[in-house]
């Protein structure tokens, strides 16, 4: 892991330390910039040989935690001090903390609080700290499927390199639409300036206008004597996020495109129009094609809008994600509430795997925490689940059953767009089950279906196998099918060698 940090940071100071503090390694950067050749040898702490970078990030390694900060730190070579802006990546083998490396970037000048308003329309420079900061920005959006990683992309996209456009999400409700447009606001050169959300449905229609525009001065019945700026206004130069955006009215979306377009707005009860600089991320629960068809939505504000389009994927689509965030959120949940963490059943995973989910990610994780508060024991059974996740699962099992013969042969077939397991969903599921180190197979599991007789680490080095020949021998292409990672095919097969 830290040679690949090396090769994609090349000129930024990197140190490899271990959980309390010791000097493992560094970079030709940290060499040139840092006087360590003496503090390497002796094996010495950060907290001897350079405390001033230990000290603000000491908690953070020793925890294993992704940590920020700026600081100041004196060079060697030109003996003067410098401002950096240090990341740390923790480095683990499986569950264990080995340490982590320090990654630091000379500030650059737009990230100085001195530099100023930003100009609308310039591009600022990226560097190493712009880099971390957007990596950063998308670690809470939870999964491992392309679908996943595909529309993180394009938000990546709309973060740095259209900061001043405005961006459109799509989805379903419960897809994770607010969390896209923070990571976007948080990874785009606007990130120091307000995020104000706006849940246009759950504005009343009379104070609509108001609240997103502003009033003047006596404007109605109740407003304040010097008036009040809307939300556009408010936002600086930051970023406006209307959820909802298919229940504004028609009448306010005439007035919203002129602020797209022209950047300006115009209270309600004055003529006189004020500037604003912010950027526009709207989101809705349903497709605009149709309501610009209908009439509903006026085409030209949906073209505006829709510069970036971002589709969020519902997590029917999300082919592994299901498992992977089930047992998250069952962890989360027992942090949350003080209590054991459990482990699940492979027969509970494979329901929940089934589901349709129509709530999405939201849904699953209520799930998740229902399970938990109202678990007898340390272990998920399939019997726990709610009523209606345990009878898909029965009308999944009936249908592979029936087709099981037909399906053998369809290993390489495109998955059903329902969420029911054939024989190449559960080959991905099997490997998920088994390959997660936080899974406990019991005797309760007993036989499915989908697992072929013997033992489950043999069928998992088959599936392994067999899915690494399917894609030419690509490792990553195995890995993303499977819904795993390299480095665990990779420990695998060591494990297997060994």
């Amino acid at each position: 892991q830290a040679r690949a940090l090396e090769q994609r940071y090349p000129h930024d100071v990197l140190l490899t330390v271990s959980p309390q503090g010791t000097l493992v390694d560094a970079n030709h950067a940290a060499y040139a910039r840092f006087d360590l050749e003496r503090a390497l040898k002796q094996h010495q702490s950060l907290a001897t040989c350079m405390p001033a970078l230990w000290s603000p990030l000491a908690d953070a390694v020793r925890l294993g935690e992704a940590s920020l900060v700026d600081l100041r730190l004196p060079e060697h070579a030109a003996r003067t001090e410098v401002e950096y802006r240090f990341h740390v990546e923790p480095i683990y083998l499986g569950r264990e903390n080995l340490g982590a490396v320090l990654i630091g970037g000379a500030r650059s000048s737009h990230d100085h609080p001195s530099n100023g308003a930003r100009q609308r329309g310039q591009r600022p420079q990226e560097s190493t700290a712009d880099r971390v900061r957007v990596e950063e920005a998308f670690i809470g959006i939870l999964g491992r499927s392309d679908a996943l990683a595909s529309a993180i992309q394009r938000a990546r996209v709309a973060a740095t390199l259209a900061p001043d456009d405005p961006v459109m999400l799509e989805g379903e409700t419960g897809t994770g639409k607010e969390l896209f447009a923070q990571a976007i606001h948080r990874a785009s050169c606007r990130h120091g300036h307000p995020f104000i959300a706006v849940n246009c449905g759950a504005l009343p229609r009379e104070l609509a206008e108001a609240e997103l525009f502003g009033y003047g001065p006596g404007a109605f019945t109740g407003a304040r004597k010097e008036g009040q700026a809307g939300c556009f206004e408010q936002a600086g130069q930051g970023t406006v996020f209307l959820d909802e955006i298919d229940s504004l009215p028609l009448e306010l979306q005439v007035k919203f495109l002129r602020v797209v377009e022209q950047g300006e707005v115009t209270r309600l009860g004055e003529h006189q129009t004020r500037t604003v600089s912010m950027r526009v991320i709207a989101a809705s629960g349903r497709r605009l094609d149709p309501l610009v068809q209908s009439g509903e939505f006026r085409s030209d504000l949906y073209h505006r809008l829709n510069v970036v389009g971002v589709d969020l994927p519902p997590l029917r689509e999300r082919t592994g994600d299901v498992v992977f965030l089930a047992r998250h959120f069952v962890a989360e949940a027992a942090r949350r509430y003080g209590l054991p963490d459990p482990q699940i059943q492979t027969e509970a995973l494979r329901a929940l795997a089934s589901y349709e989910w129509p709530g999405n990610v939201r849904e699953l994780m209520n799930v998740c925490r229902r399970l938990v508060l109202n678990l007898e024991g340390h272990l998920v059974r399939e019997a726990d689940l709610p009523a209606q996740i345990r009878s898909t699962a029965s009308v999944g099992r009936c249908d592979s059953a029936s087709t099981a013969e037909a399906a053998s042969g369809q290993l390489n077939a495109r998955p059903p767009a329902s969420g029911q397991l054939v024989s190449g969903d559960s080959e991905a599921l099997n490997a998920q089950i088994a390959l997660d180190p936080g899974h406990m197979r019991t005797a309760s599991d007993g036989p499915t279906a989908a697992v072929s007789p013997g033992d489950l680490r043999t069928l998992t080095e088959q599936v392994i196998e067999e899915t690494i020949a399917r894609h030419g021998g690509n490792v990553q292409a195995a890995a993303r099918a499977l819904g795993i990672s390299r480095a665990t095919i990779y420990r695998r097969r060591k494990a297997r060698e060994d």
